[in-house]
């Protein structure tokens, strides 16, 4: 039943979630926190984890949540079992999609109303992702230790470091400082802060 519940979760995030992956994390994070599946310090780390892993940043969380839910329920067999089930349910819904699409595109493409959802969507993908950025800044900056509000200060000294860096590396070599770079970097100062 756990497995079900797994599927119908990820498969109605994604179905109706628009925006890609950061645009998912709300419905995501409200999904495993009302199944008490995982914390939200996991989820936390989760993202960090699936943002710095190859491959589609929500397939990465899927797997991930999946993963642990799978564990908790039937051990390492449940574990690869979890995370088959929430990556299938996290792409089926938009495999889905692009297929109807790609039936009907010439058809509504020009369609005036249709433009004007896509248009309305594409603010509303705007906010969704600036929500999830301060949610999860406000979650690492004030992170909450025994019921008490605290102020961390360690993810602004490591951000400023990165920007430095990234800003002297760019004005020195007179080139692009490589996302992966500064992905390896934060990784790093993580280790070495935290």
């Amino acid at each position: 039943m756990t497995f079900l519940k797994l599927f119908w979760s990820f498969f109605k995030t994604s179905l109706f979630s628009f925006g890609g992956g950061y645009a998912m994390i709300p419905m995501v994070k409200q999904e495993v926190l009302a199944h008490a599946w995982i914390t939200e310090s996991a989820i936390l780390d989760f993202i960090g984890i699936s943002e710095s892993t190859p491959g589609p940043f929500i397939i990465n969380l899927a797997t991930f949540v999946g993963n642990q839910v799978g564990r908790a329920e039937l051990g390492v067999f449940g574990g690869i079992l979890g995370a088959l089930v929430a990556t299938f349910a996290v792409m089926l819904p938009s495999f889905i999609i692009i297929l109807l699409i790609a039936t009907l595109l010439k058809k509504i493409i020009n369609n005036k109303y249709v433009q004007g959802a896509l248009n309305a969507m594409l603010a509303i993908i705007v906010g969704l992702i600036l929500a999830t950025g301060i949610s999860i800044a406000f979650n690492v900056l004030f992170p909450t230790a025994s019921g008490k509000l605290t102020f961390n200060y360690l993810p602004l000294i490591i951000a400023g470091i990165i920007i430095v860096v990234k800003i002297l590396v760019e004005k020195l070599l007179k080139k692009r400082f490589s996302p992966i770079l500064l992905i390896i970097l934060s990784a790093v100062l993580g280790i070495i802060f935290f």
